[in-house]
């Protein structure tokens, strides 16, 4: 739930199944294969998800360079630049 708490996965997974788009609350899910597509950084678009570190962190692209994402039970959900980390390892494009 959004109201209790969530992981990184769970909040992109929530967000996306808001609209009808069924993905596991696994980060490991989100590996390009069986669950969206691989793209590049020039092709971001709003919407597209952002992994890090081989899978054990994921956020969603909100444009300009930012993130939304669940960072930590501290900082809870927050909007941040994508490269906060510099371990991003791939991005996903559901739709």
């Amino acid at each position: 739930s959004l109201y209790s708490g969530t992981d990184c996965s769970g909040f992109v997974s929530l967000i996306f199944d808001a609209f009808g788009i069924y993905c596991s609350p696994s980060s490991l899910a989100y590996n390009g294969s069986g669950f969206g597509y691989l793209i590049s950084s020039d092709e971001l678009q709003p919407g597209d998800i952002v992994v890090y570190g081989g899978g054990d962190h994921v956020a969603i692209y909100a444009g300009n360079g930012y993130v939304v994402h669940c960072s930590s039970p501290e900082n809870g959900t927050v909007y941040w630049n994508m490269y906060y980390r510099s371990d991003i390892s791939w991005f996903l494009r559901v739709l």
